[in-house]
């Protein structure tokens, strides 16, 4: 089986796997990032956006990201603190209470908490003591019902 590689010259090619690039991988391939501040408030991701890391810090608005189909992915990561708590939710198709959210519950309130998972609703990132760095995973598993979030700590 031979090695997938992407570089600026070649694009996307096969090569024989080496012990540097072992059979059935994927190198060179970069992850797009984008900033999301107060000048993009009130965000909606589409299918288009997964798998990015989105930056967001400062004023960012709330933002929603696809939950119709499965396989939708998205890294958020704070860049320092937030004048407001932002809230990071999945768009359901027919109510929000039909989407099941699970992951890390890091407490009951965010104002104590850097990001506070909550079920049904999305996560928050909290004005206080949110850090540079504090993480927000969100993996869309069933279409319209069930959303995984896992959050790290920069600390």
């Amino acid at each position: 089986m031979p090695t997938i590689i992407v570089d600026n010259k070649k694009g996307l090619f096969q090569k024989a796997a080496t012990t540097a690039n072992p059979a059935g991988t994927l190198a060179g391939h970069k992850s797009v990032v984008k900033t999301v501040n107060g000048d993009l408030a009130n965000q909606t991701l589409t299918q288009e956006d997964s798998g990015k890391i989105f930056l967001v810090g400062g004023d960012a608005g709330p933002i929603t990201f696809p939950v119709g189909e499965a396989g939708w992915e998205g890294t958020f990561v704070a860049t320092g603190s937030f004048h407001a708590a932002l809230v990071v939710s999945g768009a359901a198709a027919a109510t929000v209470s039909a989407v099941t959210v699970v992951g890390q519950e890091l407490g009951a309130d965010a104002s104590t908490h850097a990001v506070e998972i909550t079920a049904g609703i999305g996560a928050t990132f909290g004005t206080s003591v949110v850090a540079a760095g504090d993480t927000l995973k969100v993996k869309v598993l069933k279409a319209d019902s069930l959303i995984l979030m896992e959050t790290r700590t920069a600390t």
